[in-house]
């Protein structure tokens, strides 16, 4: 094949059909399925599923009133972030507050201060585990009683170490 035919191409993911490469990831983007690609499988939920899951737990499964958002500034977690949101407005969902973090920054004590004020019953950040650990941990030190629920990407042995361990036991992901 010429390299042309290559560099002609806006999008690579049509060559890779139409020669039947199977090609997986364990994205979540919705925007992953969107071109339907016959070769291309995906080895996790959506976003929107999970998003749907999330808000159909915070309503009516905890009957949460007053929904913290965070998420950092990774595609991921802004589309998970964005998911959750748009689900759970459809489910007329009271968010209090949506924010960003910085990811790796290891402090979050200045967002955190502003939400305790808000008194959340929940808050719910999409990003990775690394920052969801430290985000428990800190809002632990700081008397905040909210739950905390992390996205998938939350789900690792890690977090809890990061948390807290067993001072983390009101954390769902």
């Amino acid at each position: 094949m010429a390299l042309t035919h290559l560099v002609q191409r806006k999008q690579p993911k049509p060559l890779i059909t139409e020669q039947g490469v199977l090609q997986t990831s364990d994205g979540t983007s919705d925007s992953l399925i969107a071109h339907k690609y016959w070769t291309f499988f995906r080895n996790s939920f959506p976003n929107s599923a999970e998003a749907d899951y999330t808000a159909k737990y915070f309503v009516d499964g905890k009957q949460y009133k007053k929904i913290v958002i965070l998420s950092d500034y990774s595609s991921y977690s802004t589309d998970l972030a964005d998911a959750t949101i748009k689900a759970l407005k459809a489910k007329n969902a009271n968010i209090i507050y949506e924010g960003k973090i910085k990811s790796g920054s290891q402090n979050f004590t200045a967002t955190l201060t502003k939400i305790k004020a808000m008194e959340p019953d929940v808050i719910y950040f999409s990003g990775y585990y690394t920052d969801g650990g430290l985000l428990r941990a800190q809002q632990m030190q700081l008397g905040i009683k909210a739950d905390f629920v992390g996205g998938d990407s939350n789900d690792n042995p890690d977090y809890m170490k990061l948390a807290g361990g067993e001072r983390s036991r009101d954390t769902f992901d």
